[in-house]
This record gives C-alpha cells, sequence and structure tokens, in this order.
C-alpha cells in the first residue's frame, strides 16, 4: 500500500517484511474521512485495521471480532458505512462500530438467492466496492474478475413480501439454483423461496467446518425424519446420509402423481432427470443440471466388452507397478470397482436379505485394489483416467479411444459399462404442508428457459438440440475448440485435439451421437448399498494396511453384513 502526493511523490508505504507479517488486502474510507484496511495474514481469518494517512501507521482493531459469529468464512470486502467501516461477507453486510467493536446488520442474506459473485456473458464478476446508502439499503460496484474492463452498480433493498414462503434446504445452494430462485421469486405470485443453506468454508479451519457441517446435516434429518423441516431438500447430505433409508420410511414425496397432473412427460427428458432417486415406479427427486463422466483405461486392461471379472483378471496378470487411478487409494479403489452393483456382483441378495464374500471374485477385486490404490509420493504408470464430459467436444468417441489405446473401463454396471451421472437431486419432504409451492419450483426447474442456462447441458431435449447448435456454432467460422486432458501416463496436461470447422461433419457423424448415446444410457450410483459399501470399505482397511489376512477380513464382513441385513429385515 502507497500513498502518493498531487505531484506524484510517495509519502509512505506498507510492504510486508520481517515484522510485517500481514498484507493489505482491501481499504476504504469512511464518511468521517478514516481510512479503514483488511489486513490478511496466513492460517488467521482477516482482521479489520485503521491507517493514520498521515504516518502510515496501522493499528489492527482487535475489538473487532471478525470471525467470532461466522468462523469458517472470515473472508470480507470492505466498504464505506454510514458512520464507519462496513463489512461485505458471503452471508451479510454489516455496519461495523471501530471504537466498541460492535457488529450492526445492514442486509442479511441467508434465506435469500442472493450471492456475492455473479456471471453473465461468459465472464465472472466480483464485488469491488460499495457503501451503506441508508439504513437496509445498499450500493455495490461490480466488476469483471479478467480484465476490469466491464463494470456495473446494484442498489439493494429490503423488502417486504406477501407471499407463502417454501424452505428450500441444502448445505450449500449453487449459482444456478439461486438464479432460478431469483427468477421464481420475481415472476410467482403465491410462493417464494427461502433458502435455509449452510454455506461453503474459506479453507480455514477445515475439520471445524466440516464437524458444523456434519451437525447441520444430522439437524435437518432429524427434522426430515419426524415429519418437520424445510419443503425442499437438495442432496443426500440432509437425509443423512442414506436416501434409500429415507424413503422407505416415507420421508420424501413421490412426484410422479404431481408430474402426470401438471403434464411433465419423461420421454420429454433424458432418463438421468429422474432416475437417481427412483425406486420401482416412483420418483423422489429430480436432476435438472447433471453431468455425466467415464473411466477411460489403458486397453489391454479394459478390453472392448470386459466385465468385472475380466478386468479383474488382466489387472491382477499385470507385472509392472502402477496405480489404477490418481489420487484414488486403496480404499477408494474398492468401493470404485463395487458401486456400481446393485448386488455387489452377486455378493448380497437383497430378496433373500443375505450375503456371501468367500467367493473368488471378491477376493480378487481386494486383491486388485490394495495393489493398485494410489499412495502420497507414488510416481507410478496410473492404468486409468476420470474424464467428465461436460460436452460432447470432450467426450472421446470410440474411434479416439481406439486411436490412443483406450477403451471404457466404468463405470460398471449390472447391465455393462455406462458414464456415470452425477447430480444433488431436488426432493420434496412428504412432511411439508406446501408440496404444491415446492412441484411448481421443481417443475420451474425443469422448464425451457431455466434449462438454457444450466452449468453443463439441458436435460429437456428441447432444450438441448438448441444447446447442441450453440456449441457447433463456436466452430463455425474457424473458431477452434482445444480439448485438453491430463496424461494418465505422466500426470502432465496436454491438448488432446483442437476441433475446427473441417472437423463439423465428424462431430456431427460421429462425436454428437456417441455423446447423445452416453447420456441416454448414463447410470447413478444403486441407492441401497451405500451402507454395506461403508461396512466393506472399512473392514477392508486392516487387509490394506497388513494387519489382517484376505480370509480374516472377509469373515468380518461378511458377519457385520448379514448383521446389518438382518436388522434391516426386523425393521
Amino acid at each position: 500500500l502507497r500513498k502518493l502526493d498531487s505531484q506524484g511523490k510517495e509519502l509512505f508505504s506498507i510492504e510486508a517484511n520481517d515484522s510485517i507479517t500481514w498484507r493489505v488486502k482491501d481499504v476504504c474510507q469512511a464518511s468521517d474521512g478514516k481510512v479503514y484496511l483488511t489486513i490478511s495474514e496466513l492460517e488467521r481469518e482477516d482482521r479489520l485495521a485503521e491507517l493514520d494517512e498521515d504516518t502510515g501507521t496501522v493499528t489492527i482493531l482487535e475489538q473487532v471480532d471478525t470471525a467470532s459469529e461466522n468462523p469458517f468464512r472470515q473472508s470480507f470486502d470492505l466498504g464505506a458505512g454510514m458512520d464507519g467501516p462496513a463489512m461485505c461477507r458471503w452471508t451479510d453486510i454489516r455496519e461495523v462500530d471501530p471504537k466498541k467493536g460492535k457488529m450492526t446488520d445492514v442486509l442479511l442474506f441467508n434465506g435469500t438467492s442472493y450471492t456475492t459473485t455473479k456471471s453473465g456473458g461468459g465472464e465472472v464478476y466480483i464485488i469491488k466496492d460499495f457503501r451503506v446508502v441508508e439504513k437496509g439499503c445498499v450500493e455495490i460496484l461490480w466488476s469483471d474478475n479478467s480484465n476490469g474492463n466491464t463494470a456495473f452498480m446494484e442498489r439493494l433493498n429490503l423488502e417486504t413480501v406477501q407471499r407463502i414462503p417454501i424452505v428450500l434446504c441444502a448445505p450449500v445452494i449453487d449459482y444456478w439454483i439461486k438464479e432460478q430462485i431469483f427468477r421464481f421469486n420475481q415472476e410467482n405470485e403465491t410462493y417464494y423461496i427461502v433458502t435455509d443453506e449452510f454455506g461453503m468454508g474459506d479453507g480455514t479451519r477445515e475439520t471445524e467446518y466440516q464437524e458444523a457441517l456434519e451437525d447441520y446435516a444430522r439437524r435437518i434429518s432429524i427434522q426430515v425424519a419426524t415429519g418437520k423441516g424445510p419443503d425442499i431438500l437438495i442432496g443426500e447430505e440432509v437425509l443423512g446420509g442414506n436416501v434409500a433409508d429415507m424413503i422407505d420410511k416415507g420421508v420424501l414425496e413421490d412426484l410422479r402423481p404431481y408430474m402426470e397432473r401438471t403434464g411433465t412427460r419423461e420421454e420429454d427428458y433424458f432418463p438421468i432427470t429422474f432416475q437417481a432417486w427412483s425406486l420401482g415406479d416412483k420418483i423422489y427427486g429430480i436432476c435438472p443440471n447433471p453431468y455425466i463422466s467415464a473411466l477411460e483405461a489403458d486397453r489391454n486392461i479394459a478390453g472392448t466388452d470386459s466385465d468385472i471379472k475380466g478386468m479383474m483378471e488382466a489387472l491382477l496378470a499385470l507385472q509392472e507397478k502402477a496405480v489404477y487411478l490418481e489420487g484414488v487409494d486403496s480404499r477408494a479403489l474398492l468401493r470404485l470397482f463395487l458401486e456400481g452393483s446393485e448386488t455387489l456382483w452377486g455378493m448380497v441378495d437383497w430378496e433373500e436379505e443375505t450375503c456371501d464374500f468367500s467367493g473368488e471374485l471378491f477376493s480378487d477385486i481386494l486383491e486388485a485394489a490394495g495393489r493398485y490404490g494410489d499412495a502420497p509420493n507414488n510416481d507410478c504408470q496410473r492404468i486409468a483416467q476420470k474424464v467428465q464430459y461436460y460436452d460432447f467436444y470432450r467426450t472421446t468417441s470410440l474411434s479416439e479411444l481406439e486411436e490412443r489405446g483406450l477403451a471404457l473401463a466404468g463405470w460398471m454396471f449390472d447391465d455393462g459399462c455406462h458414464a456415470l451421472a452425477e447430480d444433488m437431486p431436488i426432493a420434496i419432504n412428504a412432511g411439508s404442508v406446501h408440496k404444491e409451492g415446492a412441484w411448481e419450483f421443481l417443475c420451474f426447474l425443469l422448464q425451457e428457459e431455466a434449462q438454457e442456462s444450466v452449468m453443463f447441458y439441458p436435460v429437456k431435449r428441447d432444450a438441448f438440440v438448441k444447446w447442441e447448435e450453440t456449441w457447433l456454432q463456436r466452430i463455425d467460422g474457424l473458431q477452434a475448440v482445444n480439448v485438453g486432458m491430463e496424461n494418465r501416463i505422466t500426470g502432465e496436461w496436454e491438448n488432446i485435439r483442437s476441433y475446427e470447422a473441417k472437423d463439423l461433419e465428424f462431430l456431427k457423424a460421429e462425436k454428437i451421437p456417441y455423446f447423445l448415446k452416453m447420456l441416454e444410457e448414463a447410470r447413478y450410483l444403486p441407492l441401497r448399498t451405500k451402507p454395506i459399501l461403508d461396512i466393506v470399505c472399512e473392514e477392508a482397511e486392516d487387509y490394506f494396511s497388513g494387519s489382517k489376512s484376505a480370509e480374516e477380513v472377509i469373515e468380518v464382513i461378511e458377519n457385520r453384513v448379514r448383521l446389518y441385513l438382518n436388522e434391516r429385515k426386523a425393521q
């Protein structure tokens, strides 16, 4: 931080040195002329300080506790309040009394769709400055994050809303959902979405953040299990992590009657829109913004039509040292090999509620997971890589796989190898007294206007056609689209291919049909197996660490899984 006079002469500067371990992150001048700073220092919260603009002396205002009421989101933007400095955080804007250290609410963002980052026109916008104009009124200056060429001002005011509140709950609500909440609240005359969100941490005090997040999720899941809680639920965390159990207990509302009543037809959408939380002919959640990914592996290991048994045989026959997937240790790899099968490859019989892990296949899977799990500082060759198919450009077609010596290796499901679909399903609490209002919002997310602005690709087929045309236009007129990927052997990023106008026919004839096929056939992981997978992976740690033999571990796994199934039968 430097101060210059009108002639450009430096009067003083503040730089990090041996005695100053912090840096100046933000600066503002309050209405009384005093200058305040945000002080940032490694491994601690941002702090508020006052600058003597005559001498350059910085006094940290220790009496202002910036973290006490918001311990996991300590970063803040600094602006001018009516009588002193003001702080804008992810959750609120507050005025600060620098003498007493007291903070006063100006605007609270909790419960609203408001977010302190914005996007539009391909740019991400961040807050550059703000000021409190009057009680309940703030002006915010936004600027694009890339080059600062675009800026606009926004004025926020408190407003009383006379509509029925619908409470939407999620640990973290993504930006697209918040955009749709804003639109819904602007357009709907009967209902108004209110959010119950824990929010993201800022990277500090991560252990405490995770513990508090678990407490939050536990509180919500208890409310929901007792017929109370929010109207709309997003993701499995707020259901205690066991969705199948909650469905069995009647906690989630079946959406099919609402779909039939409002003319929402499954055939107008890709199957992954409704599959995630469905059992039989009942649908308990929607996924309006999913994405798909797949594992691509060495063709000699994955083969072209390999099943789980064939893959295990190929892996165990491998002579050289290798890891299956970067960053995936043995415990996670064991889960990956098992999780796509509803019966864990025949080891669990759900109808008879029995299990048998004594066969050769499970022993092979256990051995392969132990042998090819990744570990810190492991620079071995990687067998496979996870590729996220964000669009058809980044979806490796069959001919491109063959050209690179690769084959699809997963995810492996009971009916074959398919792309994995991922999203946080959105459900309606069966205990809600405003189910019709909750469904109106879910239906709103599936409409074409909302679908045209999703982060990945629309699940509504009509909107997808428009999306496809827009993406093809990117190379119309010789504008290349470069596709990069991490090399599974070296771990280094490399440019795989550039698509240009000359590739239009290849894209239309091969890439897009293959991407559509992957979308049509993509699968979510089975719901019922999670508790058993947790048991299997937990007990397998003793095998991976060498403290128990495979036979000993298998016996313990079988006993625990049998106990779980017996308890389930008794309920």
